[in-house]
């Protein structure tokens, strides 16, 4: 039997509290467009790095360490300073201790950047698009020629390297949601898992580690499979986990699961799409499994929103109520539907019905 719990395990209550710090505190220094950018040509000409390599470093040195001019230097300094990412004292300037606590998640500071640049031109140029018109900005917008799906079914390398692009972004963030899911479920019963939208496989090596028991199968596109195969693959638990090329809805299943979980995929598709994906889910079911979903919730007026977050708010379409879930969940023949709200970088909705018995 599977649960979710409403608070978080006593064992991992501290660890997922840090983790879930620590990713505000990441949103924090990505918090508006200028900040944002500044901090990125102060990583990219270097200077944090050769800040971050001892506690502090005098002002007058850095334009020769990384061979800038003066007042450039001192342009950086002085918005870095502003946005609490830089301390200057006795004309030495070190990391601030936040900053430094926010660094130790370069990656993830990276490539929120990345792909907020990425989607900015949807939210400056197109927002108002997203707003009137639906499918004109579906058409238009970086966000939906980023996760084009149809190159997933191509061995093309132009298109591979397209998809890898995006499957980085969406591992990186699953590596941080991770261990606060599994913070919320109980899976000591559960011997075999099948995610629908499984991506990389980073959710399942995370399961995997916690449960030695565990084997997981992913039901992912063909070309997101082949990545994924590769990427678990450099890992012991990789032997545990199965991938499933192709659409799952368009074969039976191929056998029955204590656990479907859905993470952060059935946002991307229209109603019918995921009625059909919740049959699926249902017919992969033993009698008494359990369905899980972990999807973001509708932004509302309470959700702090900054920069780093443009790729998540342009699918505010897509988010959907606990109200809207159950009643899908429940279509579909699932019983004993429950919801809680997690806070995450923004609030999650986990879901949790059964397959009744007989």
């Amino acid at each position: 039997m599977i649960t979710t719990v409403g608070a978080m395990r006593t064992d991992s209550e501290r660890d997922v509290f840090a983790q879930v710090s620590d990713r505000r505190l990441v949103g924090r220094f990505l918090a508006d467009a200028v900040s944002a950018r500044i901090l990125q040509t102060a990583i990219e000409v270097g200077l944090i790095d050769s800040i971050a390599v001892g506690e502090s470093v005098e002002r007058r040195r850095l334009a020769g360490r990384l061979g800038l001019d003066e007042r450039a230097v001192e342009f950086l300094l002085g918005r870095l300073v502003h946005s609490g990412i830089i301390e200057v004292e006795q004309s030495c300037a070190s990391l601030s201790l936040d900053f430094r606590r926010a660094w130790e998640h370069r990656e993830l500071i990276e490539i929120e950047l990345e792909f907020a640049n990425l989607t900015a031109p949807d939210f400056f140029d197109r927002l108002t698009t997203a707003v009137l018109d639906p499918s004109r900005f579906f058409d238009e917008s970086e966000l939906h020629a980023l996760f084009d799906y149809a190159k997933c079914e191509s061995d093309d390398p132009a298109h591979r390297r397209h998809i890898e692009r995006w499957v980085r972004y969406t591992t990186l963030l699953t590596r941080y949601e991770a261990p606060i899911l599994l913070s919320h479920l109980d899976l000591s019963n559960v011997s075999d898992l099948l995610e629908i939208g499984g991506n990389s496989g980073e959710l399942a090596l995370a399961f995997c580690r916690e449960y030695s028991k565990l084997r997981v199968a992913i039901s992912d596109l063909p070309a997101v499979c082949r990545i994924g195969r590769e990427h678990v693959g450099r890992f012991p638990e990789a032997e545990r986990i199965e991938f499933l090329p192709g659409d799952p809805t368009e074969r039976p299943p191929h056998r029955v699961h204590d656990v479907v979980l859905f993470k952060s995929m059935l946002h991307d598709w229209p109603t019918t799409r995921i009625e059909e994906f919740l049959q699926y889910a249902f017919d992969s079911l033993r009698p008494g499994g359990r369905l899980i979903v972990f999807e973001r919730a509708p932004i509302d007026a309470h959700t702090e929103l900054g920069y780093g977050s443009i790729p998540l708010l342009l699918f505010f379409r897509a988010y959907r109520d606990a109200d809207e879930y159950r009643v899908l969940v429940e279509s579909a023949g699932f019983t004993d539907f429950e919801s809680s709200l997690v806070e995450v970088d923004l609030p999650f909705h986990l879901f949790s019905a059964r397959r009744p018995m007989g």
